[in-house]
């Protein structure tokens, strides 16, 4: 069985997370620390399988506390990340995606380190999508003139998504698990019909492939 350790100084990202985990196949025991330093004391009285730390503002940082981790304890297996808040829709979707995971997986160890993985993987992608979505469509800034500093003109943002990949971009972001979950601490989810529709939708799908793979399995 596996065992997982989190860091994070945001309460609701550890207990989000702890809510995601205890529905991984093969997870044993998930324990949580605020800080750095509490992780360094934690895993020094007991290693853990595997450690999820957050970019956490406290310190030392997540990057410090890993490198620190990893120096005194080359065995740990740690995963960096960071993330958002989460909600019951939400966990329901992920939980639904990481329990059929586990059935096709036999191999547990495997399934909750991919199931670990994937769910990092999800928040990355929803990240990603939402921080496009935030690009400014011009760029201004500071010159330096006769007259002192003032704005300049506005240029076009390069980075800047528009036309029909900003509507896949919203689209995605309003149903994956991930980017509701950014929308939600942001207190920005503009479409929460289609949000709930979407996770109803996930959860069924993954529980309806999860009940076939069931019954072609060999129970003998």
């Amino acid at each position: 069985m596996t065992t997982v350790l989190i860091c994070d100084d945001r309460r609701s990202v550890r207990e989000g997370l702890t809510r995601v985990m205890s529905a991984v196949p093969g997870v044993s025991r998930i324990d949580c620390v605020a800080h750095g330093d509490e992780l360094l004391a934690r895993f020094a009285r007991q290693a853990v399988d595997v450690v999820l730390v957050g970019t956490q503002r406290a310190v030392p940082n997540g990057v410090e506390a890993t490198r620190r981790l990893v120096s005194a304890h080359p065995q740990a297996n740690v995963i960096v990340f960071g993330a958002p808040d989460d909600a019951g829709s939400i966990a329901a979707a992920i939980a639904a995606i990481l329990t059929l995971l586990g059935m096709l997986l036999p191999n547990r160890a495997v399934a909750a380190v991919l199931a670990i993985l994937l769910v990092l993987g999800l928040l990355l992608l929803g990240s990603v999508l939402y921080n496009a979505l935030w690009e400014p469509e011009y760029l201004t800034g500071m010159v330096m003139t006769a007259n002192g500093i003032e704005m300049g003109e506005a240029q076009p943002n390069p980075n800047y998504i528009s036309g029909a990949l900003r509507t896949v971009f919203q689209f995605l972001v309003d149903t994956l698990p991930a980017g509701q979950s950014i929308l939600l601490a942001n207190q920005e989810l503009g479409r929460p019909g289609l949000s709930l529709a979407a996770s109803g939708a996930i959860v069924l799908l993954c529980s309806g492939c999860g009940v076939a793979t069931f019954r072609r399995k060999d129970l003998k």
